[in-house]
C-alpha cells in the first residue's frame, strides 16, 4: 500500500513538474520572440502556438522530471529549503540538455506539418520557426543561426535557445516542487517546526488560485495586445517608415583619388572622398588636371555636403567603390580596400542605418563593390545645422585622408539655391548655398557656408 502511494506521488510530481516546465518555458520563449521579432498574431494564434509547441516539448520535460527525481533519490535530497533548490535545478537543467538535440527533429516536424514557410531551423527550441518574421533590424548572429540548415547549425541553435530557456526554467522548477510536489510546502514547514496554518482543502484551493493567476499572467503577456503590439508601435514610431514623411534621396559613393590642395601642387596621393554618383566623372576630370580654384568655390573635389529640411527622411544609397585602403605606417604598399560606411551624427536612425557593427547592431558596412541603403531622420528636436558623417572602422586614417562630409538640416519649408546663379541646387553638393526661406517666415533668407577643418594625414 505504501509502495502504491509513493508511486502515485511520484507520477503526480513528474506530471505536474513536466507540464509546468514544458508549457511555462515555451510561453516564456514565445513572449521573448514576440518582442524580439515583432511576431504578431491573434490571441487564438498565440495560444494555439504555445499549446502545440508545449505538447511537442512535454515528453522531454516529463523525461527530465523523471530523471531528476531518480537522481535526487540517489543524492538523498529531501524537502528542506536547500534540498528543494537543488532538486528544482535538476529538472530544468536536464530539460535544457534534452532540448538541444531535439532541434533537428522539431524542424522536420515543422516542415512536415507546414508550420513554417519552408524547411528551416527552429528559432527557439521547441518554438516554431520564425525566419519569415525576421526584419532588417535583426541581429546578424541570430539571422545566421536562423538560416543555417546544417545539422551542426541546428544543434548550435538548439543550445543557444536552451540556455535562454533556463531563465524561466530554473525558477519554474523550484516553484513547481514547492507548490506542486506532494506536500512540498507543508513538508518544508514541518521541517522548520511550523504547523500548516490552513486546512488541506483550503491549501488546495489557494494553490489552484495561484496557478490560475500565473496562467492568466502568461496568457496576457502573449496576447496581441501585449509585447507584439508594443513592438508594432515601436516600429510605427520610425518616421522613415511613414508615407507622410518627406524624403530626399542621394546616391553616394566612396572613391579613391589624388587630391591636389593648392597651386604649388601639394597633394595627397592616397586620398578618399564621398561623392555623388552623378559627379564622379567631374571629380576624375579635376583629378587629372591637378588644378584647383582659389577659394574652392564649386570645384568637384570638395567635402560632400548634402542638404535637407528638418522633418525629412534622408535616404542615402551608398556604394563602396574603393580599390585600396589607407597606407599602413612606414609602408608604401596600400592595404586592400576596406569595408566602409556612412555614420551620421546628430540624427535619428534605426540600427540598420548606423553605419557600423557595434554590439548587437547588425553589420551595416558596405564591402568593396557592394551597396547599402541608409535612412536617417532629421528630427526637429535635434535642431538645425551640420550633421557630420564619416565611416566607422578604420575611421581615423580614412578621415585623415578625406572621407568625411555633412548633412545640413535646414529650416522646414526652405529651399536651397546655387550661391552664384540663384538656381535650385536640386540635390547637388556645395559647401556654400543660399537658403531661401518660405514666404511669411520670420527668418530672412540667408547665405550659408559649411566650413570643415581637415588635418591631412598624421
Amino acid at each position: 500500500m505504501q509502495s502504491k502511494r509513493r508511486m502515485r506521488l511520484a507520477v503526480r510530481e513528474i506530471a505536474l513538474l513536466g507540464g509546468l516546465l514544458a508549457f511555462g518555458v515555451i510561453a516564456w520563449e514565445h513572449v521573448l520572440h514576440a518582442y524580439l521579432l515583432g511576431h504578431d498574431d491573434t490571441l487564438l494564434g498565440h495560444v494555439t502556438h504555445v499549446l502545440r509547441d508545449g505538447l511537442l516539448a512535454l515528453p522531454l520535460a516529463l523525461a527530465a522530471a523523471a530523471i531528476a527525481r531518480m537522481w535526487a533519490r540517489v543524492l538523498r535530497l529531501g524537502a528542506s529549503a536547500l534540498d528543494l533548490v537543488a532538486r528544482g535545478s535538476l529538472a530544468p537543467l536536464l530539460f535544457g540538455l534534452l532540448l538541444v538535440p531535439s532541434a533537428p527533429v522539431h524542424n522536420q516536424i515543422d516542415a512536415a506539418t507546414g508550420a513554417s514557410d519552408a524547411p528551416q531551423t527552429a528559432l527557439l527550441v521547441p518554438v516554431d520557426a520564425h525566419a519569415a518574421h525576421l526584419g532588417a533590424t535583426a541581429d546578424p548572429g541570430l539571422v545566421q543561426l536562423e538560416t543555417d540548415q546544417s545539422l551542426t547549425g541546428q544543434v548550435l541553435h538548439g543550445a543557444h535557445d536552451a540556455v535562454m530557456g533556463q531563465v524561466a526554467a530554473l525558477p519554474l522548477g523550484f516553484l513547481g516542487l514547492l507548490l506542486l510536489a506532494p506536500g512540498g510546502l507543508r513538508r518544508l514547514r514541518r521541517r522548520s517546526g511550523e504547523q500548516p496554518r490552513v486546512s488541506p482543502r483550503r491549501w488546495q484551493s489557494s494553490r489552484l488560485a495561484a496557478l490560475t493567476g500565473a496562467a492568466l499572467l502568461v496568457s496576457f503577456a502573449i496576447t496581441g495586445g501585449g509585447l507584439p503590439a508594443a513592438r508594432k508601435a515601436q516600429a510605427a514610431s520610425d518616421p522613415c517608415t511613414s508615407s507622410s514623411t518627406p524624403t530626399k534621396t542621394f546616391n553616394v559613393s566612396a572613391i579613391n583619388l589624388k587630391i591636389t590642395y593648392n597651386h604649388f601642387g601639394d597633394n595627397d596621393p592616397n586620398a578618399f572622398m564621398y561623392v555623388l554618383d552623378q559627379n564622379i566623372q567631374a571629380v576624375r576630370n579635376q583629378e587629372s588636371s591637378g588644378l584647383v580654384t582659389t577659394g574652392l568655390r564649386e570645384d568637384p573635389i570638395q567635402p560632400l555636403v548634402l542638404r535637407a529640411n528638418m522633418g525629412d527622411c534622408v535616404v542615402i544609397n551608398f556604394t563602396n567603390r574603393l580599390t585600396q585602403g589607407p597606407l599602413p605606417d612606414d609602408s608604401t604598399t596600400p592595404q586592400a580596400a576596406p569595408p566602409v560606411s556612412i555614420h551620421v551624427h546628430g540624427v535619428a536612425y534605426e540600427s540598420t542605418s548606423a553605419g557600423g557593427a557595434v554590439g548587437n547592431n547588425p553589420n551595416s558596412f558596405a564591402a568593396p563593390g557592394a551597396s547599402v541603403t541608409y535612412r536617417v531622420f532629421l528630427d526637429p528636436a535635434l535642431g538645425e545645422g551640420a550633421k557630420l558623417f564619416h565611416s566607422h572602422g578604420d575611421s581615423r586614417q580614412l578621415q585623415n585622408h578625406g572621407l568625411f562630409g555633412a548633412i545640413i538640416a535646414e529650416p522646414a519649408g526652405s529651399t536651397f539655391l546655387d550661391p552664384q546663379t540663384a538656381q535650385p541646387l536640386n540635390g547637388q553638393s556645395n559647401w556654400e548655398a543660399i537658403i531661401q526661406m518660405p514666404s511669411g517666415s520670420s527668418t530672412p533668407t540667408f547665405r550659408e557656408f559649411a566650413i570643415m577643418y581637415h588635418e591631412v594625414g598624421d
